[in-house]
């Protein structure tokens, strides 16, 4: 049975009252979020909750489970009874600012945002934003690297149904940005477009949010480029540099990181571990044996497009 069949069935059995979305009586998940918006906007991609969602899902979840930070979820910090979770949110938009921040303080629960540092380039976009958006507004077709790629469903798609932007992030930032110039991006055009969407947070914004006891900072590199596809000097420099960056902002220390798209290996878990940062958090098992790296957590990313009992059931298995 399609994932999709048993998110329909199970959304009979939530409706008709014959079952109730819970948590199991013991267990651990974190959940990786992105941005939040009002609502109103209308979606480009799935990374965004609307404000009053989140703040539902939050309320949930406090009520159900043990919210627990990032380290004390690292350190088996657990209690012995109930489910244990861990809140993420991962990019650093100034929407978690707007948003997000109110809603933490209100409920007085600990959370870590992942924070892409792209101000060292003299930016407040992120390029996977920037694709998303403009696959919206741009020409019909483009050839890319000898390739065509048609619009299709507001993204961009080859004759072998590959999508442009799997093709860019293997080439990251630079690749991006050629892609992006073919596409007919540019920054002021970006701003017909709702900041929520696309605009990061500045460094008066990310301090603000530094300085709330429930909330901890951490990296997310400074491009959102994979960390696999960067040489070794690149890497060192990307950690390196964004962590200096959000020391330097917030003045606390900088010591957790959240792989862009999730990718790393072994090679890239030692470099980063001897750059400083104690906490390192991926989105899936690259190999069985990474399972026994203690140096290295997982994530569930939030789906907004299917019924929270569903994502329930999703957060205590710890998987879709």
């Amino acid at each position: 049975m399609s994932k999709n069949l048993k998110w329909i069935g199970n959304d009979l059995l939530f409706s008709a009252g014959i079952i109730n979305p819970k948590l199991p009586q013991s267990g651990n998940c974190i959940l990786l979020y992105h941005g939040i918006d009002d609502g109103n906007t209308e979606r480009i991609n799935a990374k965004f909750v609307s404000e009053k969602d989140l703040k539902a899902q939050l309320s949930w979840l406090k009520s159900r489970a043990n919210i627990l930070s990032t380290e004390q979820m690292f350190n088996e910090s657990k209690h012995d009874k109930g489910f244990n979770i861990s809140i993420t949110f991962d990019d650093g938009f100034a929407n978690n600012h707007q948003y997000l921040l109110p809603i933490i303080e209100e409920l007085e629960i600990p959370i870590t945002i992942f924070v892409t540092t792209i101000q060292l380039k003299n930016e407040n976009y992120l390029w996977p934003d920037a694709v998303d958006l403009f696959s919206v507004i741009g020409p019909d077709v483009i050839n890319f690297k000898g390739e065509k790629y048609h619009k299709r469903k507001n993204e961009y798609v080859n004759k072998y149904r590959v999508r442009l932007k799997s093709v860019v992030a293997s080439g990251g930032y630079n690749l991006a940005k050629e892609a992006l110039e073919l596409m007919g991006f540019e920054e002021e055009a970006l701003k017909n477009f709702p900041s929520v969407h696309w605009r990061m947070m500045n460094a008066d914004e990310l301090k603000k949010l530094a300085q709330s006891p429930f909330i901890t900072i951490g990296s997310h590199g400074v491009c959102h480029d994979s960390f696999v596809e960067l040489a070794d000097n690149d890497l060192k420099e990307e950690i390196e540099n964004s962590k200096r960056y959000l020391e330097d902002v917030t003045g606390n220390t900088i010591d957790q990181i959240a792989y862009p798209y999730g990718h790393y290996n072994d090679q890239i878990v030692d470099v980063i571990e001897t750059a400083g940062y104690k906490f390192q958090f991926r989105v899936e098992l690259q190999k069985q044996h990474n399972a026994l790296d203690k140096r290295v957590m997982t994530r569930l990313g939030i789906n907004p497009f299917i019924s929270w009992g569903n994502q329930v059931k999703a957060i205590g298995h710890g998987k879709y």
